[in-house]
C-alpha cells in the first residue's frame, strides 16, 4: 500500500478473495465470515505457519484452514433449510435396471471430453486460472452444453470451471 491509497477494511479484505482483487478460491469462504471470525482465522493460520517453520510439519496449517472452510460454509444455526433441501429426495423412482435405461446428467461442473473443448467466449485452451477471471463473464453469459458419451475414459476427461478450485 503506498502512501496514497486509503488503508482498507478487514470487510473489503474478506471480500476481496470472493472474485476480487485477490480472487483464490481456497479463502473465497472468508466472505462469508464476521470479522471477528476472520481475524480469529488469520491469527491461527499465523500461528501454525509459524510453527510449521519450526517442524517442518504443514498438517496443522492445512487443517486449519480446511476447518475455517468448513465453518465459513455453514449456514447459521438459525437459518432455514436451504432451498434444495430434501429428506428423501426430490427424484422419480428409476422403472428400469440403470444397466437398461437410458441416463442424462446435466451438471454445472465444467466437464468436457478432451479434444472437445467448448471454447468458452471463443477462446480455444482457456486455462483454469483465466476461468477464474472471468467468473464475471460466465454468470451472465448463456451456458453451454458438453456431450460425454457414456464409454468416455476417465483419462479423456477435461474440467475447467470459473467459479471452483479445480
Amino acid at each position: 500500500m503506498d502512501d496514497n491509497t486509503a488503508p482498507e477494511s478487514l470487510e473489503a479484505f474478506r471480500n476481496s478473495f470472493s472474485y476480487g482483487s485477490r480472487s483464490d478460491l481456497d479463502f473465497k469462504f472468508l466472505k462469508m465470515t464476521s470479522n471477528e471470525d476472520a481475524a480469529t482465522f488469520l491469527q491461527t493460520l499465523l500461528h501454525h505457519l509459524g510453527d510449521a517453520y519450526d517442524t517442518g510439519d504443514v498438517g496443522p496449517l492445512i487443517e486449519a484452514a480446511y476447518q475455517a472452510q468448513v465453518a465459513g460454509y455453514l449456514p447459521p444455526p438459525d437459518a432455514p433449510p436451504p432451498k434444495f433441501s430434501f429428506d428423501d429426495g426430490p427424484f422419480t423412482p428409476v422403472r428400469a435396471a440403470v444397466a437398461n435405461a437410458k441416463v442424462g446428467m446435466l451438471t454445472t461442473s465444467g466437464h468436457f471430453v478432451a479434444g472437445d473443448d467448448p471454447e468458452p467466449f471463443g477462446e480455444p485452451n482457456m486455462t483454469q486460472q483465466e476461468a477464474a477471471e472471468r467468473i464475471g463473464d460466465f454468470l451472465t453469459s448463456t451456458p453451454g452444453l458438453s456431450e460425454i458419451p457414456s464409454d468416455t475414459p476417465t483419462s479423456a476427461l477435461r474440467v475447467r470451471h470459473g467459479g471452483y478450485d479445480i
